[in-house]
């Protein structure tokens, strides 16, 4: 194998919502829980190939929220994720998500924790603002 990429819903998250929002975040937002590539094939694009497969293939399933927890020691993968589009939120800092009727959000564990969100909208912005990482306008989540 060359290397793989495991996405899915973050269920714990989701199952933590209100029932009404569940289905909701479940058809919008997916985690990549995992990411690897063989070390002989590093530094090829393979990693890059996976990732931009994936986000084109969930972007069509309507997915508009693609988020993966980082290694916030890791001084390689958080550059790799910000070369390919990702926003990286501080240690314990918080994405939010507007639901039909509310804001929630996700973060990566607490701040002194070991890890980051990294965060992509695919045609779309994602801002600082009110503590935390918000998706902008085009990413079909209501502001």
């Amino acid at each position: 194998m060359v290397g793989m990429l495991y996405a899915c819903s973050p269920v714990t998250f989701v199952e933590a919502n209100h029932l009404d929002h569940r289905e909701y975040l479940a058809q919008v937002l997916i985690e990549i829980e995992i990411l690897a590539v063989d070390a002989h094939h590093r530094g090829q694009g393979v990693g890059t190939a996976l990732l931009r497969y994936a986000e084109q293939h969930l972007h069509r399933r309507g997915i508009r929220l693609v988020v993966a927890k980082v290694d916030a020691a890791d001084r390689r993968v958080m550059p790799w994720y910000r070369h390919r589009g990702y926003t990286l939120a501080r240690n314990g800092e918080s994405c939010y998500i507007a639901t039909p009727d509310k804001s929630v959000g996700l973060n990566a564990g607490p701040a002194d924790g070991p890890w980051r969100l990294a965060v992509k909208a695919p045609g779309a912005a994602i801002t600082w603002c009110a503590g935390g990482l918000w998706p902008t306008a085009g990413t079909n989540l209501p502001a």
